[in-house]
C-alpha cells in the first residue's frame, strides 16, 4: 500500500514537472494589446534601437497599397504597428505580423486605436529555432517576467498591460529576429469597405531585381500579378469578393488542387446541402488540421475563411468533427480575451490580429501553437 502510495506521487510529480517546465502558448502566439494613447507605443517597421529597420521603406513602397485612403502610401507604411509575433517550428522561421493602426471614432468606440482590416506579415528564417540558446534564453526570460500564466491557453498576452511592455519587454528579442534577415512578405488589402480583399506574397532573396515570385503555391495567373514601375518585383495575387449570402464569395484565381473551400465560395451556405454536411465538414478539418496541411498546400481564401466555415458548419448544421480533425487536450483553449462575436462574424478574415480592436486568434493558430509548444 505505502509502495502504491509512492509510485502515484512520484508520477504526480513528474506530470506536475513536466507541465511547468512548459512555455506556455501566449509565449509561442504573442498577441499585443492596442495602443491607448501613442501610436507610437508599439514597434513600427523601422524598429528604433536596432542596427537595421525591419522593413525597408523603399520596399514597402514597391508593393501594392494595402488601403485606398486619402492617407499617402509613406503614411500608410509609418501607421504599420506590430500586433503579434508568431513562431513556426516546421519552417524554422519567426511571423511578425503587421496592422496599419487609425485613430478611434469616440462617437462610435470607446477604442483610442482601431486595426485596419488589412495585415502585412514578415518572415525571417531563424538558424535554428531548437537550437537557438539565445532566443530560448529570451522566451525563458519573458516567462519569468509573467510567471502563473496557464500553459494551455491562448489570447491576448497576458504579460503585456499595455503596449509600452511590448517594447520594454522585447526589444532585444526583436533586434535578434530582425538580424536574421527578412526572406518573406505576405499581405492582406482590403477595399471598398469590407467587400473585396487580395491575398499576396513574395520571397526576398538579394537585391530587388533577383526578388522571387510567391508564395509556393502555383496561384498563378498575369492578370492577377502585381508588377512595380521598374519590371523588378512581381507578385501573386489571390482575390476574393464577398456575395450576398454568407460564406459566397467569387474568388479568381481559384485553388486547382488540394484542399480547398471553392464549392462554400461558389454556392455558399447550400453547399452543405449539395456536397453534403460530413464532406464539407471533413474537407474544413483537413485544411484546419496543422499536420495535413501548411501555407504551401492550401490557397491564402481558404485558409483565411476555414474559422467562419467551421463555425457555421456546427452552429446552422451541427456538423461534428471529421476523423482529421486534429484533437487537442481538454485544457487547451482560447482564454476570455478573444470574444466570440468576432470569430463568429462571416466578414472577419483574420486569423491572428485585430478585426477592428477587437482581438482575434483562429483555432488553427491554437493548434500550430499546441504543436511547437510539444516540440520546444
Amino acid at each position: 500500500m505505502i509502495m502504491r502510495i509512492i509510485i502515484i506521487f512520484a508520477f504526480l510529480f513528474s506530470v506536475l514537472s513536466l507541465r511547468a517546465d512548459k512555455l506556455p502558448l501566449y509565449h509561442l502566439s504573442m498577441l499585443f494589446p492596442l495602443p491607448e494613447e501613442d501610436r507610437a507605443e508599439l514597434p513600427g517597421l523601422k524598429l528604433g534601437g536596432c542596427s537595421q529597420s525591419i522593413f525597408d521603406k523603399q520596399m514597402y513602397l514597391e508593393m501594392p497599397r494595402l488601403l485606398l485612403t486619402p492617407q499617402t502610401h509613406e503614411d500608410e507604411y509609418e501607421s504599420q504597428r506590430l500586433v503579434g509575433m508568431r513562431w513556426d517550428l516546421d519552417e524554422n522561421e519567426v511571423r511578425l505580423i503587421f496592422q496599419p493602426l487609425r485613430e478611434g471614432d469616440s462617437r462610435r468606440t470607446h477604442a483610442p486605436w482601431i486595426a485596419e482590416d488589412a495585415a502585412l506579415h514578415l518572415f525571417f528564417k531563424a538558424p535554428n529555432l531548437l537550437r537557438d540558446h539565445a532566443i530560448k534564453r529570451e522566451l525563458r526570460r519573458l516567462n519569468d517576467l509573467s510567471s502563473n500564466l496557464s500553459y494551455s491557453k491562448l489570447g491576448l498576452h497576458p504579460a503585456f498591460e499595455s503596449s509600452l511592455d511590448v517594447k520594454e519587454k522585447l526589444s532585444s528579442l526583436l533586434c535578434r529576429i530582425a538580424g536574421w534577415g527578412l526572406y518573406k512578405a505576405t499581405f492582406m488589402t482590403e477595399r471598398r469597405g469590407r467587400v473585396m480583399w487580395h491575398f499576396g506574397g513574395f520571397k526576398i532573396e538579394g537585391a530587388p531585381a533577383n526578388r522571387k515570385l510567391g508564395p509556393e503555391l502555383a496561384l498563378v495567373n498575369l492578370n492577377q500579378r502585381f508588377q512595380d514601375d521598374n519590371n523588378e518585383v512581381s507578385t501573386s495575387i489571390q482575390r476574393m469578393v464577398r456575395g450576398p449570402n454568407r460564406l459566397r464569395a467569387a474568388v479568381f484565381p481559384q485553388a486547382q488542387q488540394g484542399d480547398h473551400l471553392n464549392e462554400l465560395f461558389n454556392e455558399g451556405k447550400t453547399a452543405f446541402q449539395t456536397e453534403g454536411v460530413a464532406k464539407m465538414r471533413k474537407r474544413i478539418d483537413r485544411i484546419e488540421n496543422p499536420k495535413l496541411n501548411n501555407p504551401s498546400t492550401v490557397d491564402c481564401v481558404s485558409c483565411h475563411a476555414v474559422e467562419s466555415a467551421r463555425r457555421v458548419s456546427t452552429r446552422e448544421y451541427g456538423a461534428v468533427a471529421s476523423e482529421d480533425a486534429m484533437v487537442l487536450p481538454l485544457e487547451y483553449e482560447l482564454d476570455r480575451s478573444i470574444p466570440d462575436f468576432a470569430m463568429d462574424n462571416t466578414i472577419n478574415l483574420r486569423s491572428f490580429g485585430y478585426y477592428d480592436s477587437d482581438p482575434v486568434i483562429s483555432r488553427r493558430v491554437l493548434l500550430e501553437s499546441y504543436l511547437f509548444q510539444q516540440a520546444f
